[in-house]
């Protein structure tokens, strides 16, 4: 916005604004093939670098070279869930507590996110 609306030229004071956000809580479910083969600490491993990846892809780091949540568009679940796969091949399969997002103008925020291991 240009705070005279006069279009004076020089001089004009510009004002910026953050883009509005929508609030998501979301559960992802990690199936993985015999659980009781991973030791604790390839448990914890996994289970963070899930929620981190995850985590990323709505904004809240750069650990990770994902597709992020835009305005006006679609957050594909199916997407993240390749991503997961690629980064950790111990998963087996996922599940989201959420279909896909499809944002006006508005950018897609995590509010609450759970990570849950599962033997399958």
């Amino acid at each position: 916005y240009i705070n005279t609306q006069g279009h004076h030229g020089h001089g004009d004071d510009m004002q910026c604004f953050s883009m509005p956000e929508t609030r998501h809580d979301l559960i992802v479910t990690v199936w993985v093939k015999n659980l009781g083969n991973l030791e604790q600490e390839q448990r914890d491993s996994l289970k963070a670098g899930v929620e981190n990846l995850t985590r990323c892809a709505f904004r809240q780091n750069t650990n990770y070279d994902v597709k992020k949540t835009w305005p006006y568009s679609r957050f594909s679940f199916s997407q993240l869930g390749r991503e997961i796969h690629k980064a950790f091949p111990d998963t087996d399969s996922l599940e989201f507590s959420l279909k896909d997002i499809t944002s006006e103008l508005s950018v897609p925020r995590l509010n609450e996110l759970a990570v849950d291991l599962r033997d399958e």
